[in-house]
């Protein structure tokens, strides 16, 4: 029988890669997913920032809550002033939960929290608006933001603060507070300044008690805490609670594994060729590969199937994955749907490639789409928050609906000449 020699050094490369790869796959790596655990040493972890508020009140507790917030706050009485801490970069209380926090400021306790946005409920109830949408914190896009504090004393101390991946800084999307757009229902504070003029930090009267809302998570984790600068600011922004006991919220974090960034452990291949018996097992199992590989390389004819007409079902499978994500109330799914359809659309129209959204191709689009850059740049953000989330409502979705529906008009009410634009 003779022998394929190209098909028998393809077979041992392949074997020599995949013996590499496990070998390698248990050295640590960095991750800079924004995970905000309290005991993640990881970048972008809160395990400074939790181990700081330990200590943070000498003669007061810290409590870690570990159950649903509506069961801890009802089951549970306050003697004196408390103070509720969360730190992540989304927020997942049910309504329950949510009423059960107001309930919990009212009666004289205080409340930090410190996310890119608030449950919509909460929102609500602190927050006025006129607009046709349920709206949110705003965002700006940028790769450094600079924050300061409103007390004529700490105005010129000027914390910036940068998005770094892989130890080098990017530009992300950054949470502030809109004016234009909401305005509170009671009395606020503003508390700290980003970029000199936009509101990130503020402090809200609610009964007996506060809310202090701070739109920069980022600022807490580990890898800029252990700035001097970023370790001031941390201080001086929970100075603002009155003694008390700390409540740490874990339980309420949104958490996504994030694909290619689990934690590292010691490769499977490692653990078995530190046995013996299964080492063993192991050089078996490669030498019947081998065989199998020597034996069964002869070349074949494959049998060639029938194919049939092709037919166009595209409208049909639209409408069979649009009911699926209804009746399921996949709200995300139908996002990214809706995500996918605008971006073939501005392939088709404008000829730009679509696989790197960064500021860069949001720049170029607004040119050539002759559509203003902030509307641009509110498709983009709303969508990025959407994809950031594990939960997605039905407004969220109408969010990023009217998001683009605003772009298409704005494209749609410009007459360009085809050629000129081709040109661009």
């Amino acid at each position: 029988m003779k022998k394929n020699p190209t098909i028998f050094g393809v077979a041992i490369i392949c074997i020599g890669l995949l013996i590499y790869f496990f070998i390698n796959q248990g050295e640590e790596e960095t991750s800079w997913f924004e995970s905000y655990k309290k005991e993640s040493k990881e970048p972008y972890g809160t395990l400074l920032i939790a181990s700081l508020l330990n200590g943070f009140f000498p003669e007061k507790n810290y409590t870690e809550i570990d159950e649903p917030l509506e069961t801890y706050l009802a089951e549970n009485s306050f003697d004196e002033a408390t103070n509720y801490v969360f730190i992540g970069r989304s927020m997942y209380l049910s309504d329950s939960s949510q009423k059960e926090l107001l309930s919990f400021v009212e009666k004289g306790n205080n409340a930090m929290i410190i996310s890119t946005a608030l449950p919509q409920l909460m929102f609500d109830t602190l927050f006025s608006y006129d607009d046709i949408y349920e709206p949110n914190y705003d965002y700006l896009y940028d790769n450094e933001i600079k924050l300061t504090f409103k007390h004529p004393n700490l105005m010129d101390s000027v914390f910036a603060v940068n998005y770094y991946y892989d130890f080098d800084t990017t530009s992300t999307y950054w949470s502030y507070h809109n004016r234009d757009v909401y305005t509170p229902k009671i009395e606020m504070v503003e508390l700290g300044i980003l970029n000199r003029g936009l509101s990130y930090f503020v402090k809200i009267k609610w009964g007996e008690g506060y809310f202090y809302l701070h739109t920069v998570p980022l600022a807490f984790s580990n890898y800029l805490l252990k700035k001097e600068k970023g370790f001031s600011h941390a201080q001086t922004v929970f100075s603002n609670l009155p003694e008390g006991d700390i409540l740490w919220d874990e339980v309420s974090k949104i958490y996504v594994e994030p694909p290619f960034e689990q934690e590292f452990s010691p490769s499977p291949l490692k653990f078995i060729l530190s046995h013996e018996s299964l080492r063993w097992a192991w050089y078996l199992l490669l030498a019947l590969v081998v065989f199998y590989v020597l034996f069964r390389s002869k070349r074949t004819q494959r049998i060639i199937p029938i194919l049939d007409p092709y037919l166009n079902t595209s409208l049909e499978f639209v409408q069979t994955v649009g009911k699926l994500h209804f009746k399921q109330l996949d709200h995300k799914g139908l996002a990214q749907e809706k995500m996918q359809l605008f971006l073939g659309d501005i392939r088709r129209k404008y000829r730009v490639s679509t696989n790197n959204l960064d500021d860069a191709f949001i720049k170029s689009l607004s040119v050539k789409a002759q559509v203003e850059l902030e509307i641009v740049q509110k498709v983009f953000a709303t969508f990025e928050t959407i994809n950031n989330f594990y939960k997605v409502g039905e407004e969220d979705l109408k969010r990023l609906y009217l998001s683009i529906e605003t772009f298409n008009k704005h494209a749609n009410s410009t007459k360009l000449k085809p050629a000129e634009q081709v040109a661009k």
